[in-house]
């Protein structure tokens, strides 16, 4: 995430927040940070900030690897918690940091995973423009070009949690989620690309997974750190079934017919750029043999 961009500047919009203090394993680097952005206090280590009862809320950007750990820290700490996603590396962490007692208390602290794309105006239209209950197929794709990223980017470290999946197929799998407004049932497939050396192993840099949804929707998500030249945007389409709408002007032995598709470009970067298309195809069929 680009904390100036997408956190930093949105707080200072709102008053009533105050970027208190920044604290990184590099004092240098996070009073460089904390002067460009000005913020007021750079703290000696995390637990420091845990340590001061004047900080309510916290946002984790570390490594994904070291989300688990701080995230428990800061939540038994009572601090509300904005967490980097992915929000942990595997499954056993997922289960316990979310089913954490403290989280089901009545004034408990918030936990939410740092997508802020959720929050874009282009998202509560897109969903606007779609039913779950009538989606039969999502298909969800993202990308960064070859050159945008290094073999020693921590994306490449598989012990630090990294690989495409946990980086921008994040995004991919929650637009999954969102456009169904359901979890996925089943994963039918998942093919990966991996590095082969050293830190790179068992990393993927390239992955095409398929889900079964409710109702037995499928979903596809598809991302790639090594893309292509030229960048091409995120975007998440959404398939309708056939659906009949009301058209008093057909005979009683019609009907009207509709299919909608419904695309976002954009679904990441959408602060940038985003578009929404909208393909509805239209139907007139008897209604004793559907011809």
């Amino acid at each position: 995430m680009n904390s100036p961009l997408a956190l930093l500047g949105p707080a200072k919009t709102h008053p009533e927040v105050i970027i208190q203090a920044v604290a990184a394993r590099d004092r240098t680097k996070a009073e460089k940070f904390a002067k460009a952005n000005s913020i007021p206090e750079v703290k000696n280590s995390y637990q420091d900030v845990l340590d001061d009862s004047d900080i309510d809320c916290v946002f984790i950007p570390l490594a994904n690897s070291l989300h688990f750990e701080w995230a428990v820290r800061s939540i038994r700490a009572g601090k509300h918690v904005l967490l980097e996603k992915p929000s942990v590396a595997n499954a056993t962490e997922a289960e316990i940091l979310f089913n954490l007692p403290e989280l089901s208390k009545h004034d408990g602290p918030v936990l939410l995973e740092a997508f802020h794309n959720r929050f874009y105006p282009a998202w509560s239209f897109f969903r606007s423009l779609i039913n779950p209950t009538d989606v039969v197929h999502v298909s969800s794709s993202s990308m960064i070009p070859w050159w945008g990223t290094g073999k020693d980017d921590i994306h490449f470290n598989y012990d630090l949690a990294g690989g495409t999946m946990m980086a921008m197929g994040t995004y991919n799998f929650a637009a999954l989620r969102m456009a169904f407004d359901a979890d996925p049932e089943e994963c039918l497939s998942c093919d990966v690309t991996p590095g082969t050396e050293g830190v790179h192993a068992k990393c993927d840099y390239d992955f095409t997974a398929r889900f079964r949804f409710p109702n037995g929707a499928i979903g596809e998500a598809h991302s790639t750190l090594k893309g292509p030249t030229i960048w091409t945007p995120s975007h998440v389409t959404a398939t309708h079934k056939a659906v009949v709408v009301p058209d008093e002007l057909l005979p009683a032995d019609q009907e009207k017919v509709q299919s909608r598709e419904v695309t976002l470009h954009g679904i990441i970067h959408g602060i940038f750029w985003h578009r929404i298309d909208v393909k509805d195809v239209f139907e007139i069929r008897s209604k004793d043999d559907g011809s």
